[in-house]
């Protein structure tokens, strides 16, 4: 049992190394689901195809980054969005666009929480009692 002692200090536990498994995070699944939305997509004109097992490899490095709602969510940004796609769309560019994609994502939605925030503000703004108020405080 020393001898595995030792042998773990010098090239570490195969038990530290073992990556964390998560069940709703399949890499594979999710480079099948770009490869689906990439072939429904209407611009898309069959040049190219998926390679599903280095797709799948590059998700499996995001896993730390990037849940698998928001990677969901950044495949169909790029499917629906054409300034976030390159001159040769495909799975290459989207993997290298990562940050990018990331970040517009990110922009896209406080705009929307903002826009739902100030919708939510409107409906409940009362007109005539900020008016009331209004002429209340220029009369004193």
């Amino acid at each position: 049992m020393v001898s595995q002692d030792a042998w773990d200090d010098l090239w570490g536990s195969s038990e530290e190394k073992a990556p964390t498994k998560s069940s709703s995070y399949n890499s594979v699944n999710l480079a099948r689901y770009f490869q689906e939305q990439l072939l429904r997509s209407s611009w898309y004109r069959g040049f190219g195809v998926v390679n599903i097992q280095a797709l799948a490899s590059q998700f499996a490095k995001w896993k730390n980054v990037v849940t698998a709602d928001r990677l969901t969510a950044m495949i169909d940004f790029y499917m629906n969005t054409a300034d976030q796609r390159g001159n040769a769309p495909g799975w290459q560019d989207f993997v290298y666009r990562r940050d990018q994609l990331l970040s517009a994502l990110l922009k896209s939605e406080e705009q929307e929480q903002a826009l739902d925030n100030y919708e939510l503000r409107m409906e409940e703004y009362d007109e005539e009692a900020e008016l009331a108020a209004y002429f209340e405080r220029r009369k004193s």
